[in-house]
C-alpha cells in the first residue's frame, strides 16, 4: 500500500514509472475500489440532498453504495481492458493498464473531502478533478504509448468510456428491475418531460 500511495504522489507531479511496474496485490485493488465506490456514494447522496427532485433515488443506503461500487469497478474495467486492447493493437505491443488505471482512478476517493469545504471553495474541487483527469491522460499520451498519435489515444479513450456507459445503463436497469431504485420519481420525471414537449409544440 505504501508503494501505491507513493505512485499517486509521484503522479500528482507528473512522474510515472513504466506501466508494467504498476503491480499491486489483490487486496490493494479491493480496498481502493471500495473506497472510491463509497466516496462516490457519499457524493451522490450529497447531490440528492441538494436536489430533492432529482429523479434517481435509491430505496436504501446499501443499494446506493452497491450501485456506486459497481460503477467504479466497471469504469476501471472498461479503461483497463478495452482501452488496453485498443492501444495494444495500435502500438503493436502489450499495454498493461490495470495497475495504472487503478492508481490514477484512486484520486476520486478524495472527492468526498471537498464536500466539507464552503461553496466558495468548490472551485478547488473542480481544479483537483481537472488535474487528476489530466494526469490520467498525460500518462497515456507520454508514458503508455508515446508512439501513437494523441487523437488516436483520445478516440480510444472515448470508445472505452462508451463501453462503460453501456454497462452503466445495464447496471441501472438491473437495479431498477430488482426494486433497488425508486421508479416513482423516474415516472414522474418522464411525464414532466413529455408534458413540456407537448406544450412546446
Amino acid at each position: 500500500m505504501n508503494q501505491f500511495f507513493s505512485d499517486m504522489l509521484n503522479a500528482l507531479r507528473l512522474r510515472f514509472r513504466p506501466l508494467e511496474d504498476y503491480r499491486y496485490s489483490p487486496m490493494v485493488y479491493v480496498v481502493i475500489l471500495l473506497l472510491c465506490g463509497i466516496s462516490s456514494a457519499a457524493m451522490m447522496q450529497w447531490g440528492f440532498d441538494a436536489e430533492p427532485d432529482y429523479p434517481l433515488k435509491f430505496t436504501n443506503t446499501t443499494s446506493l453504495v452497491a450501485f456506486s461500487v459497481c460503477l467504479v469497478v466497471l469504469q476501471w474495467l472498461s479503461l483497463s481492458t478495452v482501452l488496453s486492447k485498443l492501444l495494444s493493437g495500435m502500438a503493436k505491443k502489450p499495454v498493461p493498464l490495470k495497475g495504472y488505471m487503478l492508481m490514477t482512478q484512486a484520486f476520486a476517493m478524495f472527492g468526498v473531502c471537498f464536500l466539507y469545504l464552503p461553496k466558495e471553495w468548490m472551485i478547488v474541487a473542480s481544479a483537483f478533478q481537472m488535474w487528476t483527469f489530466w494526469i490520467q491522460l498525460y500518462g497515456l499520451f507520454f508514458v503508455a504509448v508515446p508512439e501513437v498519435s494523441g487523437w488516436k489515444i483520445l478516440l480510444s479513450y472515448i470508445a472505452s468510456y462508451g463501453v462503460f456507459c453501456l454497462m452503466m445503463v445495464a447496471v441501472g436497469a438491473i437495479f431498477l428491475m430488482t426494486g433497488q431504485l425508486d421508479d416513482t420519481l423516474l415516472q414522474q420525471e418522464m411525464q414532466r418531460v413529455l408534458q413540456e414537449q407537448q406544450q412546446s409544440k
